[in-house]
């Protein structure tokens, strides 16, 4: 009985010198020099290390596929006997394009399969460097939940597209298709107060629907700051401060009233959109994108709140860039004029227009008469700061004042009761011309 256990035992012990002597497992092979998301040109280097001890002889098979798993090559390596580490050079075909490949190394032992390792990299044989060139967060500062922008510049060269991968702090990541050149990504800034990495990861060559593993790291990333308060205070071009303001709005992705006006409790006006202005930056200007389908309105709540502002206190404000269209003014005898702001006084309309050939009209209507004034062209690719209030004169009449840039560019003279109070306020683009609002406001005199 003890001779057939002593049998046994021996026995078992064979068994396993042999199953250990032919066959490796994963971890007893190491490989490094690539992994997911490598950059490699036509010849690179690999490390292959056996940690296990063992007398047969490794093999490795290369295999190199596209991501819609097109075989592009494949091809033997010949690993010296006897050692237990190697370096090699892999190659890629002559006739492979820049992109993305999935790499297979097969490992056989004395000719039976028996690891198998996989690496998504990006083959770029010219060392073309892809790197995000710059990325930046509009606005810089937010209020929670508030819309947003990332600006990148991106070279892509070959194809000229790509995919952008944005990961937040969170752990959620979206995907967005990019070309070449300045890209803008529509964000949401995070629900509560705080500052919050985003990483940009570029795919080249990749668009949406492309069978891509979602978990490969991009070796081109760049990193911004997302900065969330619930209250941020103005920035250095804004309107400020805000206690002179019966309504301000810095439009910063949101629509939230900044005003706090002494001894006035409750919002005067009220502030709508119209046709679903959406966010752009433009030139230095961030803010929303209005076109004729689309429109900013804002309206004095309740007529009961004349009584709360002194008579011939208040001067409407805003910022924006105008963007007059390049029009062919020789198709119309007559260029074509369409509203920009329209605002509703007392006993008046005053109506800015811009022309398609890029003049600025105001036009005066009231219950007696309309008086039309050409203003030449104000506008020019900067912001334009624009105020519109009634003025005392020194012999106590008063005018209606229209300024740019703080320039005053046309005073009319008014009565009185026609200009008393400001009651709502429209801006709308045009065919011929777009806005980026970029601020708005009732402010004191």
């Amino acid at each position: 009985m003890k001779k057939k256990s002593a049998f046994l035992i021996l026995l078992l012990f064979l068994i396993a010198s042999c199953s250990q002597s032919l066959f490796i497992t994963d971890d007893s092979i190491t490989v490094s020099g690539i992994d997911d998301g490598s950059v490699v040109g036509s010849l690179f280097s690999v490390n292959i290390s056996r940690t296990s001890v063992s007398d047969s002889k490794l093999g490795l098979t290369v295999s190199i596929k596209t991501m819609s798993s097109e075989l592009v090559s494949s091809y033997s390596v010949n690993l010296e006997e006897g050692a237990e580490v190697w370096d090699e050079k892999l190659t890629f075909p002559d006739n492979a394009d820049p992109g993305w490949y999935t790499v297979d190394l097969v490992f056989t032992e004395d000719g039976v399969q028996s690891v198998f390792k996989s690496y998504v990299i990006f083959y770029n044989p010219d060392s073309y460097d892809f790197s995000i060139e710059y990325m930046y967060v509009r606005p810089s500062v937010s209020r929670p939940a508030s819309k947003g922008l990332v600006q990148l510049s991106i070279d892509i060269p070959y194809s000229g597209y790509g995919m952008i991968k944005l990961s937040y702090s969170d752990g959620s990541s979206v995907l967005q298709d990019v070309r070449s050149g300045i890209n803008m990504l529509r964000i949401m800034f995070p629900k509560k107060e705080g500052i919050y990495p985003v990483v940009a990861e570029l795919y080249p060559f990749v668009k949406s629907g492309d069978n891509f593993p979602a978990d490969v790291k991009s070796p081109f990333s760049a990193t911004a700051t997302l900065v969330v308060q619930d209250n941020p205070s103005p920035l250095p071009n804004e309107l400020k401060p805000h206690n002179k303001y019966y309504a301000l709005y810095h439009l910063r992705g949101d629509m939230t009233d900044d005003a706090s006006f002494p001894d006035i409790k409750i919002p005067l006006y009220n502030l709508n959109s119209n046709g679903d202005p959406d966010i752009a930056y433009n030139r230095g200007v961030f803010g929303y994108y209005l076109t004729k389908n689309s429109s900013f309105s804002l309206e004095l709540i309740d007529m009961d709140s004349e009584n709360t502002l002194p008579d011939v206190d208040w001067r409407l404000e805003l910022k924006a860039l105008v963007d007059i269209r390049s029009v062919n003014t020789q198709d119309a005898a007559i260029p074509k004029s369409e509203p920009f702001i329209t605002a509703n006084l007392s006993k008046m309309d005053v109506v800015i227009s811009v022309s398609s050939d890029g003049n600025i009209v105001l036009d005066i209507k009231n219950e007696d008469k309309e008086t039309s004034y050409s203003l030449g062209e104000l506008f020019t690719d900067q912001v334009a700061y624009i105020k519109l209030y009634p003025s005392l004169q020194q012999d106590n009449t008063i005018k209606l004042i229209l300024s740019v840039n703080d320039i005053p560019v046309v005073a009319i003279p008014v009565e009185t009761d026609t200009v008393s109070i400001l009651k709502s306020v429209v801006i709308i683009g045009g065919s011929e011309f777009s806005v980026v609002l970029d601020e708005l406001a009732v402010s004191s005199l």
